[in-house]
């Protein structure tokens, strides 16, 4: 999760247009996944919060989530794990 989220943030973190972003957040918000929250330290902007809904439904990805994970990895020994994480982190960093 981002701290203190708010669309301007996501629209950075995701790489995206902050219209896109506002019609995405408008969506989640009709869907009551979010709920906009009002920022204290600047009234131009909201925060965006996940609502009890939202939770839920993070918990289950994120159960869901371990689950597929403990089933991908299960044969892999671990040192193969660190290895591959190494090399991918290295990939990435090559790519900065």
């Amino acid at each position: 999760m981002i701290e203190g989220c708010t669309g301007q943030k996501l629209a950075d973190f995701m790489g995206r247009d902050k219209a896109q972003i506002n019609r995405l957040i408008k969506e989640l918000v009709s869907q009551e996944l979010i709920v906009k929250e009002e920022n204290e330290n600047d009234k131009r902007s909201q925060f965006l919060v996940l609502s009890a809904t939202g939770r839920e439904i993070m918990q289950m990805f994120k159960t869901i989530e371990k689950r597929v994970f403990s089933q991908m990895v299960g044969d892999i020994s671990a040192e193969k794990i660190d290895t591959f994480i190494e090399v991918t982190q290295k990939l990435k960093s090559n790519l900065a």
